[in-house]
């Protein structure tokens, strides 16, 4: 009775060594665009949240309410800079100076639309090509 415990023991042992030894190669064998493609994946998710909250902002705008639709801009300002979307950032910034704007909160308009206009300042080539 003892002999098969020990050797039952001993095949439990070898068989989680030959699991774990499997786990170890396998993750050294997945190839390097697996990790790529999650985080593409990933990006594409943040994209879309961030968009989502630049929808609903202009659904608050629509209906009148200013400070929800400028808490949504900020939220998607906030997606879109981690995202690293200066496009859709700074359009965010020019929604959010307006319903600032509507709050009658002037200072901060006018922050949020030189914000808009430096990104978009930062997008335009120094040097145009003449014709």
């Amino acid at each position: 009775m003892a002999s098969k415990k020990s050797r039952l023991r001993k095949i439990k042992h070898f068989l989680s060594v030959l699991l774990l030894l499997a786990m170890f190669l396998g993750a050294g064998l997945l190839p390097p665009t697996f990790a790529y493609v999650t985080a593409e994946n990933s990006s594409l998710q943040k994209l879309s949240y961030a968009q989502s909250l630049l929808e609903q902002g202009s659904k608050f705008y629509e209906a009148e309410r200013f400070a929800e639709a400028a808490t949504s801009w900020q939220q998607g300002i906030s997606a879109f800079k981690a995202n690293r979307d200066e496009l859709r950032q700074a359009i965010a910034l020019g929604n959010l100076s307006l319903a600032y704007q509507q709050l009658g909160q002037w200072s901060e308009a006018e922050t949020a639309i030189a914000q808009s206009l430096n990104l978009l300042l930062l997008k335009t080539p120094k040097n145009p090509r003449k014709f």
